[in-house]
């Protein structure tokens, strides 16, 4: 949680693994704010107050790619740190159409098959990707 008081805090995430409907590609995003550079990263967002963490990943998979999700799923925690931030982030594994439609808080947004992710410069984290691998 952020608390405006303090100088530093840390932040609680709702992230998504998108995966589409046949598990043969993921859905990465460059984000307009820079958060991760020029690199690739799943979706996600802040959790507002009061707010479940599963219903602040629908929201925000709403309001960036106007994304149908068909399943959704518990699938990680992460805690990442970086050099202004801290983060916690609660990763979903979601199924979803493949049609989307960005807003602007995002540059773009790719689906990806998962056997060129190696030559994509991804912020996918290794604990991520060899989950992933165990399930595809």
């Amino acid at each position: 949680w952020r608390n405006k008081n303090m100088e530093k805090s840390v932040e609680v995430i709702a992230a998504a693994i998108i995966l589409n409907n046949n598990k043969d590609k993921i859905l990465l995003i460059k984000r307009k704010d820079k958060l991760w550079g020029d690199s690739w990263s799943i979706p996600g967002g802040h959790v507002e107050f009061g707010e479940k963490i599963i219903d602040s990943l629908k929201r925000e998979l709403k309001e960036e790619l106007d994304l149908y999700i068909i399943s959704s799923e518990f699938f990680d925690l992460e805690e990442i740190i970086l050099k202004n931030k801290h983060m916690i982030s609660f990763d979903y594994l979601v199924i979803a159409n493949e049609n989307i439609e960005i807003n602007d808080e995002i540059d773009s947004a790719e689906w990806i098959e998962f056997n060129k992710l190696p030559n994509v410069d991804h912020k996918l984290s290794n604990q991520i990707l060899n989950k992933l691998k165990k399930i595809i």
